[in-house]
């Protein structure tokens, strides 16, 4: 009987560590899936820029050439 409790101990004790090692890969490929959508598919598809020229005299001249960004919708 001790035998046998042994072995199903030894059992289970190896595969703890076969369990860690799957959930460490599932990790590193979901954190690698995240890092190619962030750097590569996100910028390509839901960054903008739109750049506009606004003229009016009610601005100073000493302000010609400043430039404003509006950074919304994150």
């Amino acid at each position: 009987m001790d035998e046998k409790k042994q072995q199903e101990i030894t059992e289970e004790e190896l595969e703890t560590p076969r369990k860690s090692h799957k959930f460490l890969l599932l990790f590193f490929f979901v954190l690698i899936l995240f890092a190619i959508y962030s750097i590569i598919i996100e910028p390509k598809f839901l960054f903008k820029v739109n750049e506009y020229a606004i003229k009016t005299k009610k601005i100073d001249t000493s302000l010609h050439g400043l430039k404003i960004v509006q950074f919304s919708d994150i």
